[in-house]
């Protein structure tokens, strides 16, 4: 009994972890109805954002999952637009060590990368005789 309630809390750790950490946005006409004229209309292109680690191989992790949402987002293929890093607002952790009575704050910066992609559409090929 006592080793199934150690593996229990590991294990939750994981799948916590695992969580996916990719925000996606699919593309889109923005603020326009079915007869406002084509030169008129607004259109947004998707965005995948993620945070970025300091860990290359997370990094990777993180560009694949991106990479699936697009595709789930576009329901098949896709195509980068364009690709930005961008640094979020600081965060602040406060240390507080009582036994000296100091406190050390320190100031994190956490970058994203946002792809913007869209959709591609796939014709049928016809092939003739």
């Amino acid at each position: 009994m006592m080793k199934k309630l150690l593996v229990i809390p590991v294990i939750s750790l994981g799948v916590i972890s695992c969580a996916s950490s990719i925000n996606v946005a699919p593309p889109g006409a923005l603020e326009s109805t079915k007869y406002d004229p084509v030169n008129t209309q607004r259109y947004e292109y998707g965005k995948a954002k993620y945070r970025l680690s300091s860990r290359e191989q997370v990094n990777k992790e993180r560009r694949k999952e991106a990479y699936q949402a697009m595709y789930e987002a576009c329901n098949g293929k896709y195509q980068i637009i364009k690709e930005t890093t961008s640094f979020g607002d600081g965060i602040t952790t406060i240390d507080h060590q009582w036994a000296s009575r100091v406190s050390t704050a320190t100031t994190r910066t956490p970058s994203y990368n946002t792809i913007s992609f869209d959709c591609v559409a796939t014709l049928p090929v016809i092939i003739e005789k």
